[in-house]
């Protein structure tokens, strides 16, 4: 620090100091019972006074606001679960409707290879008596149903 820095700083600290005492001062003049030492003592600055209440107003709507935001996680994540059980359900309900149809299907199978082999031993009898008759074979529905 230059000479005339250093002056110029110890200038601000005693301007400082004389306002603070001034400050105590008019204080006392406001509250003649207490002692200087205690005047300022418990009092706290206007910075500390500002920054409490903005604490202080802060708190209340920080919790309100906690409690909103966990209520409404709580409403979202309940509102998830409904749609994920509904999801499941409705899962199941496809697989079930799948899975009787694919027994109807193995039904329906099951029962045209029946008739299949059951028309198949039809056309071969019917052939066999015609081949003894001297006629010539059937090949189409039709005319085995006309034989029949």
């Amino acid at each position: 620090m230059s000479p005339q820095e250093q002056a110029d700083f110890y200038q601000r600290v005693l301007n400082r100091r004389e306002e603070r005492q001034r400050i105590l001062d008019v204080v006392e003049k406001q509250e003649p019972g207490i002692p200087r030492a205690q005047s300022l003592e418990g009092m706290p600055t206007n910075r500390q006074r500002s920054s409490t209440q903005q604490q202080e107003e802060k708190l209340p709507t920080s919790r309100e606001e906690f409690l909103n935001n966990v209520g409404q996680r709580r409403k979202l994540r309940e509102a998830e679960q409904k749609q994920a059980r509904r999801e499941e359900e409705e899962q199941k309900e496809k697989i079930d409707v799948q899975k009787g149809l694919r027994e109807q299907r193995a039904e329906i199978a099951a029962k045209r290879r029946q008739y299949d082999t059951l028309r198949m031993a039809m056309l071969d009898a019917i052939n066999r008596e015609r081949m003894a008759e001297n006629l010539p074979p059937l090949t189409s529905n039709k005319n085995l149903e006309l034989a029949a």
